[in-house]
């Protein structure tokens, strides 16, 4: 396939997730240009919803929370926007990873998808493109693309999951700093198997809808219509605890719906009628490193950022997305 070059730009963002819309957020109240490229066909990442018929499922990320002072300040300026709506202060059940009980828990109303494609809303965005190689060239950063395109900038901001933005390095033959190398390295990463399940009218899930389980092997249900997400009734999410999620991430749809549906029906009483299956390879991060992001200036400015650096949630991932845009501002763009 003949490569196509594309116009250059001052900065590349790589992934469209919290991280790198945090950081597009960022460098777009700046005078360089900027691109923002992800291989979903919409922007948010895990911040997802997947209509199945008339019924819409937030299948990813299920809620927003803060622990620390300057996200709660970004949640409550995307509260007054009118992006997120308050949902609940704490569930039934207990949330293994996450001791902040009381706090305010935000919703998207219409679906977790909206919020991302207002973050992105007027930015330079190329989506359903994956990026396969990072080559280093006397004019900065080349990203060679799987239909064929090349991008090129002066700079790159990367915000993949820490294996795949080594592996993306390595590809194109770019040789990253010990230090940055080996910090990427810690970072781990757990799979998520997600149920989207179809039942027989409203639930008998306690208020608001939605209830930690497990941890294992069901961590999580919500019910999309008590949410404020589905219009009609029925429209459940389930989503496996980690160590299920490993060991039968290779069972069929049929094993792995069956099985979780299993242990929700009791708390769901409804009868399922059909689903779908989601699989996260790299749902959250399970072990992280506390720098927010991991950088370098030389040949060309770069810089790391998004989950697993400075915690394991997506209120880390937009900090640290955004630590690594004021860098990357500060080394290349005016504001």
């Amino acid at each position: 396939m003949e490569t196509q070059q594309v116009n250059p730009v001052d900065v590349l963002v790589l992934g469209a997730g919290m991280a790198g819309l945090a950081a597009a957020q960022i460098l777009s109240r700046t005078n360089c240009t900027m691109r923002l490229i992800d291989k979903g066909h919409q922007v948010g990442g895990r911040v997802a919803a997947r209509r199945i018929g008339t019924s819409l499922f937030d299948h990813g990320l299920q809620h927003f929370t803060a622990r620390f002072a300057p996200f709660a300040q970004q949640l409550a300026r995307w509260e007054r926007e009118g992006k997120i709506t308050r949902w609940a202060n704490s569930f039934p059940g207990t949330d293994p990873l996450d001791s902040a009980t009381s706090t305010p828990h935000y919703r998207v109303p219409g679906g977790m998808h909206l919020l991302p494609l207002s973050l992105a809303s007027g930015m330079d965005v190329v989506l359903g493109c994956k990026a396969l190689a990072v080559c280093q060239s006397t004019d900065g950063w080349h990203v060679h693309l799987d239909n064929g395109t090349k991008l090129q900038a002066r700079a790159l901001v990367v915000t993949l999951p820490a294996p795949q933005s080594i592996a993306l390095m390595a590809a194109g033959g770019t040789v990253l700093p010990a230090t940055i190398r080996d910090r990427l390295a810690c970072i781990n990463h757990a799979r998520c198997l997600t149920v989207l399940a179809h039942v027989d009218g409203p639930t008998e899930l306690p208020p608001p809808g939605a209830m930690h389980v497990g941890p294992e092997p069901l961590a999580w249900i919500s019910d999309n219509h008590a949410k404020g997400v589905s219009e009609p009734p029925g429209a459940v999410t389930l989503q496996a605890g980690p160590e299920y999620s490993r060991q039968f991430w290779e069972l069929g749809d049929d094993g792995v719906a069956f099985q979780l549906f299993g242990c929700a029906q009791k708390r769901i009483g409804r009868r399922l009628v059909s689903y779908q299956v989601k699989r996260w390879r790299m749902a959250y991060a399970t072990s992280t490193i506390p720098e927010t992001h991991l950088a370098t200036d030389a040949p060309f400015p770069l810089v790391f950022a998004g989950d697993g650096m400075g915690g394991s949630r997506s209120e880390a991932a937009w900090m640290s997305g955004e630590s690594a845009g004021q860098w990357m501002a500060e080394r290349i763009c005016r504001s």
